[in-house]
């Protein structure tokens, strides 16, 4: 099966999509109820509609699309907390992560057979089309990215026709189908009314018990330690290397003091050396370099940088005219987050042909690894033009010899 390519899709693109494939009854907007749904544990059941997926948290989900009262009809929620495998920030009680709490070789997420059933609990069966969004309008587009990296490792083994995130989100999507900026068209329905008992059925179900013999993953998006640290090795001596790309705010890439370290459980503060800087925003948690923010009724609406913009933005980075003619990328933030949508951006938006994302982030490389000890790291201001650090005097050489 060919690579799968994910796709930035607008609102309109959506609605003549789900409009094309409920043709034979008329426009979509029917109620959530009514919307059809995929019966997990059949063999190869198509959805009559794409699958939508609302990337949320546990806990506040409802709370984080309070601002727009809506969600689009026939949508599941899946937590992005329930895709990863660690570490359990309540668990360890604020405590720093440990060797313990994490697994490696694909960094955070669930081993693929247990976020194979998770994702096919919420209706993605082989074949699906899948179009990913959030209602968290603090956490656009990164929580949608998260997930959609996420079910792209997982595109081999289920057959996926198409993967797309939903620019705007939500609030993006609600504002164009009103026709009136600020009301809730009947494209939307009231987040409650989608709870179903057809949903219910639905996520309590469980996997198929005819699914593929074997799984297999897309590991072309993924970067592991073992790769991230022959990458630092290579820049060190070469402008050939892979390029390392720390997509974390300006304090955190610095990494000049702990009182800066805005994760509750990583305790160590610095950089991977040759890193150069991606931009992020002027927190750990709010971004905004990537994208543009419009407010409508007091609702905002984010909206990724177009892609001239972007190949701009990244370009003065110093990595960005490399990467475009296809000088492998390796994208990394604090556990993967931030670098799952750096990704989709790339890849998506820019089209750049090598790119992959260091999911176990700066968390693994400098904390839980069990080799953590050994790794290199770098500190320090950010270099002229974002340039890594082997063009800033980083002695390196002698631990890469």
């Amino acid at each position: 099966m060919a690579r799968l390519t994910p796709t930035l899709i607008q609102p309109d693109e959506l609605m003549t999509l789900l409009n094309s494939e409920n043709a034979g009854d008329g426009a979509y907007g029917r109620p959530a109820i009514h919307h059809p749904v995929v019966i997990v544990g059949a063999c190869n059941v198509l959805p009559v509609a794409p699958r939508l997926l609302d990337a949320a948290i546990a806990g506040r989900d409802d709370a984080a699309g309070a601002a727009v009262g809506a969600t689009i009809p026939g949508t599941v929620f899946i937590s992005v907390n329930d895709i990863e495998t660690g570490p359990d920030i309540e668990a360890s009680q604020g405590g720093l992560a440990t060797p313990e709490m994490m697994r490696y070789g694909d960094g955070n997420l669930l081993p693929a057979k247990e976020l194979l059933a998770l994702v096919e609990a919420a209706g993605v069966t082989r074949s699906s089309h899948v179009v990913v969004y959030t209602a968290a309008v603090d956490d656009t587009p990164l929580l949608a990215a998260r997930l959609l990296w996420a079910l792209h490792w997982l595109a081999p083994t289920l057959e996926l026709q198409s993967l797309a995130l939903l620019d705007g989100g939500l609030a993006g999507w609600c504002a164009a189908t009103a026709g009136t900026p600020g009301v809730l068209s009947r494209h939307c329905t009231s987040r409650k009314a989608a709870r179903t008992s057809d949903e219910t059925a639905l996520l309590s179900r469980g996997t198929t018990s005819c699914g593929p013999a074997s799984l297999d993953v897309d590991d072309s998006n993924l970067a592991t330690t073992k790769q991230v640290i022959a990458a630092v090795r290579d820049r060190a001596v070469s402008a050939a290397g892979p390029l390392l790309v720390d997509t974390r705010c300006a304090y955190e890439f610095e990494g000049e003091s702990l009182d800066r370290v805005d994760y509750s459980y990583i305790g160590v503060a610095g950089r991977i050396p040759t890193a150069f800087w991606g931009k992020w925003g002027p927190s750990t948690y709010v971004g905004g370099d990537w994208w543009r923010e419009t407010t409508t009724v007091g609702v905002p609406i984010i909206t990724l940088l177009p892609k001239q913009e972007m190949a701009a933005l990244w370009a003065e980075c110093g990595f960005g005219e490399a990467a475009a003619r296809g000088q492998e990328v390796i994208f990394y933030c604090g556990t993967g987050w931030r670098s799952a949508l750096a990704w989709f951006i790339a890849v998506a938006v820019l089209g750049w042909p090598a790119v992959r994302n260091y999911d176990g982030g700066w968390l693994e490389y400098a904390q839980t690894h069990p080799d953590a000890q050994l790794f290199p790291q770098a500190r320090g201001r950010i270099c002229a033009a974002g340039a890594g650090d082997s063009n800033c005097g980083i002695p390196l050489r002698q631990w890469c010899a």
